[in-house]
C-alpha cells in the first residue's frame, strides 16, 4: 500500500513539475552523484571566472524524527492534495506507538508526536516534500541538497562579498529552520573556501555566523561519501580509497589458498575494483600522479588473482581478467554518465550545461547531425576540469556508431569493446 502511494505521489509531483530542481534524493535519475555534479561544476565555473567560492554544509539534528505534522498537512494542502488523500497520509502518520529498549528491558509505550516512520519509503519521500520549499528562501546563493544532506555556495571576487552574502543567506536559512521547527546543528555545520592558486597561497578566511555562534572553516569536508578540498585536487579522496583497497586486498591474499580463481575475481571487483566507481564522475579529472597510484593498486588486485609475478605486462593480466585500465574505466563511466543525463534530460540543472551543434544553428552538418556538442570557451583549465566540459569533449571523439546508438545496454556494451580494442590492440 506504501509503495502504490508512493508511486501516485511521485508522478504527481512529477507531472505538475512541483520538485525543486535541488533535490537530488528519492528521484529517478537522481543521485549522490548528480549533487556533486551540481555542486563541483558551478563552483568550478565561477573559479574559472576568477571568483572565490564559499560553502556551508549544514547539519540538521534527526531532521527525520522531528517532522512536525501539522506544517507537512499544510503544506500538502498547498500542493493541491486533495482532502481524502491529506486525510490518508494525517492517518498514516499519527498514533503511532514506540518503546525503547534499554539495559534488558523494554520502556512503556509512548505515541510519537512527530518525525515519520523509519523504514518506511513514505518517509522519506515525504520529508523531501517538506523541505522542498527550502530553496525559495536564497537570494544570492544556490544549494543542492539530498535528503537532509543540504550545501549552500556562493561566489563573489573578495573575500569580505562572499562573507556578507553568506551570512545574510544564513539569516534566511535560519528563520526558515524555526518557521519548520528543525534543528541546525551548528557544531557540525562547517564552511570551507574553495579558489584557485591564482588567489594566493593562503585561502581567504570567512567569518560566518548562525545565532551568533561563528561556524568553523575546514579546508577539506566528506560531503555525501567524497573528500572535497580547498583546490579540489581529490588527492584526499585518492588517499582514503588506497587505504580501502589496500586492507581488501590484504584480507582476499590472506583467505586466497582457499578460495578458487574465479571467486577471488569476483571478491576483487566487489570489494577492491568497486571503490572506482562511486561518484566517479567527480573525482576522475585529478592528476595524472593520482590517476597512476590508482593504476598501481588495480595491479596489484590483478596479480593476486592471477598469481603472476612482477614481470608479467599488465595489459596481459587485464586482458584476461577482462577489466579496463583505470583512465578506461573512469572514461567509461563518465560517457555513460553523461549519456544517461542527454537521453533523459535529468535532472535538468545538468542537462542545461550540454549544448548540441544544431544549438547554434539551422542549418545541418556532418558533425551536428550525429549529435556532437559545441564546446563552451574557458579562461583557465578549471573550467575544463567540469564534467559537462570533459563529457562532450570525450562524446566527440566517439566514432558515430557509438554516438547513434540508441539502446543504453547496447551502447555501454559497444562502448567498453570500443574501449577494449583501443587499448589492448
Amino acid at each position: 500500500m506504501e509503495r502504490i502511494v508512493y508511486e501516485q505521489i511521485q508522478n504527481y509531483f512529477c507531472i505538475n513539475d512541483l520538485n525543486t530542481a535541488h533535490q537530488h534524493a528519492y528521484r529517478k535519475g537522481y543521485s549522490t552523484a548528480t549533487a556533486l555534479t551540481q555542486m563541483t561544476d558551478e563552483w568550478l565555473k565561477e573559479i574559472d571566472a576568477g571568483k572565490i567560492v564559499g560553502s556551508v554544509l549544514l547539519d540538521f539534528s534527526a531532521a527525520f524524527d522531528i517532522l512536525d505534522h501539522k506544517l507537512l498537512i499544510k503544506k500538502l494542502h498547498c500542493y493541491g492534495f486533495d482532502r481524502d488523500s491529506v486525510a490518508w497520509i494525517n492517518s498514516y502518520l499519527t498514533n503511532r506507538k514506540y518503546c525503547v529498549y534499554f539495559n534488558g528491558g523494554f520502556s512503556e509505550m509512548r505515541v510519537m508526536s512527530c518525525g515519520v516512520p523509519q523504514g518506511s519509503c513514505l518517509g522519506p519521500l515525504l520529508f523531501s516534500i517538506f523541505t522542498n520549499d527550502l530553496p525559495l528562501v536564497l537570494n544570492n546563493a544556490s544549494i543542492a541538497m539530498y535528503a537532509d544532506d543540504s550545501t549552500i555556495y556562493s561566489s563573489a571576487f573578495t573575500s569580505r562579498e562572499l562573507e556578507e552574502t553568506l551570512n545574510e543567506e544564513l539569516v534566511h536559512i535560519r528563520r526558515w529552520v524555526n518557521i519548520n521547527k528543525l534543528v541546525l546543528n551548528i557544531e557540525k555545520t562547517k564552511c570551507s573556501v574553495l579558489c584557485s592558486k591564482r588567489v594566493g597561497r593562503v585561502e581567504p578566511r570567512l567569518q560566518l555566523k548562525l545565532d551568533d555562534i561563528e561556524i568553523e572553516q575546514v579546508t577539506e569536508v566528506k560531503l555525501l561519501g567524497v573528500l572535497i578540498d580547498s583546490r579540489m585536487s581529490w588527492t584526499k579522496q585518492i588517499d582514503e580509497m588506497l587505504k580501502k583497497m589496500g586492507r581488501a586486498m590484504a584480507a582476499i591474499r590472506y583467505c586466497k589458498i582457499y578460495l578458487p580463481r574465479h571467486l577471488i575475481k569476483q571478491l576483487m571487483e566487489a570489494l577492491v575494483l568497486s571503490q572506482l566507481d562511486y561518484c566517479t564522475v567527480i573525482w576522475s579529472n585529478t592528476s595524472e600522479c593520482n590517476l597512476n597510484r590508482l593504476q598501481v593498486a588495480q595491479n596489484k588486485a590483478a596479480r593476486i588473482v592471477l598469481n603472476c609475478s612482477y614481470r608479467t605486462r599488465v595489459c596481459d593480466m587485464l586482458s584476461m581478467l577482462n577489466w579496463l585500465p583505470v583512465k578506461s574505466r573512469l572514461y567509461y563511466s563518465l560517457l555513460g554518465f553523461a549519456r544517461k543525463v542527454i537521453t533523459t534530460r535529468t535532472p535538468v540543472i545538468l542537462f542545461k550545461n550540454f549544448k548540441f551543434s544544431q544549438d547554434g544553428h539551422e542549418y545541418v552538418t556532418r558533425q551536428s547531425s550525429v549529435g556532437r556538442f559545441l564546446l563552451p570557451v574557458y579562461r583557465t583549465g578549471a573550467g575544463q576540469r567540469t564534467l559537462h566540459y570533459r563529457a562532450m569533449v570525450a562524446w566527440n571523439s566517439l566514432p558515430s556508431f557509438l554516438v547513434n546508438e540508441a539502446s543504453k545496454m547496447v551502447f555501454k556494451i559497444k562502448l567498453k569493446l570500443y574501449l577494449f580494442t583501443q587499448v589492448f590492440i
